[in-house]
């Protein structure tokens, strides 16, 4: 099990867009963008709720039907994202391979 370090290098408020890094079991790292919905300090995890693409190689985001929402650690959060522009509903970030949230 992989260790996580005893203090999280950046802190990140309530409702902060987010990229996050995720391994799975096999060691594969996938990128994800969500909403910090509640900060846990005592155990630095936060409770992101998560978005997903509007469609396959749209660049806007939407919030799923179904809530996607899990606790990650601070240091799988890796960078806070900028909204270029919001609309009904759907997000869009700068450029992605300019602002380091490509998720591929």
């Amino acid at each position: 099990m992989e260790e996580y370090p005893e203090e999280a290098s950046t802190h990140h408020e309530l409702n902060d867009l987010v990229k996050i890094k995720l391994r799975s079991e096999t060691g594969n790292e996938k990128y994800f963008l969500g909403n910090v919905v509640e900060n846990e300090t005592e155990e630095r995890r936060y409770k992101i709720r998560f978005l997903r693409r509007k469609g396959r190689k749209e660049t806007y985001f939407v919030y799923p039907d179904i809530e996607d929402v899990a606790l990650v650690y601070a240091k799988e959060v890796l960078m806070k994202v900028k909204v270029r522009d919001l609309r009904r509903g759907s997000h869009a970030f700068d450029d992605e391979k300019e602002s380091g949230i490509a998720l591929e």
